[in-house]
């Protein structure tokens, strides 16, 4: 019977060979999917994050013990962690998923208010935005 210490060094061992060819995998299947595909896998990881064991998970349940204490339950903290996850995966998602035919992407689903960044966001030449940390504005890079 496999102990589960040389279950974990086999796996780490082969995840880092196999890490780069994961990457570039991704980066050519997600700009493929539907937007409904990548709001659900963001899901889908929130889920995984809280299910499966890991550093993140550990460190996100100390910085909100630190922060709520005992004012929120367990299972609180639990649903605020996975929906960090969650969040978390979709910016990430979306940075490589809004990478094809991003101008169509963009005034697709990002709005714009009416006033100069409008004008000139897909302009050839660059800006300073300055903007609140809300949803996923890294895709504005």
């Amino acid at each position: 019977m496999l102990e589960w210490a040389h279950i974990k060094n086999y796996t780490e061992k082969y995840a880092v060979r196999l890490k780069p060819a994961y990457v570039v995998l991704t980066k050519l299947v997600i700009p493929l999917l539907p937007r409904c595909s990548i709001i659900g896998l963001s899901r889908v990881t929130g889920r995984l994050g809280i299910l499966i064991p890991s550093r993140a998970q550990t460190i996100g349940f100390k910085n909100l013990d630190a922060v709520f204490g005992t004012n929120k339950s367990v299972a609180e903290k639990r649903k605020i962690l996975k929906e960090s996850f969650s969040s978390f995966s979709l910016t990430i998602l979306d940075v490589m998923w809004f990478s094809r035919n991003p101008k169509k992407r963009i005034n697709k689903y990002v709005d714009f208010k009416e006033g100069p960044l409008k004008d000139s966001f897909f302009e050839d030449k660059p800006i300073i935005c300055i903007t609140a940390h809300m949803g996923s504005w890294e895709i504005m890079g």
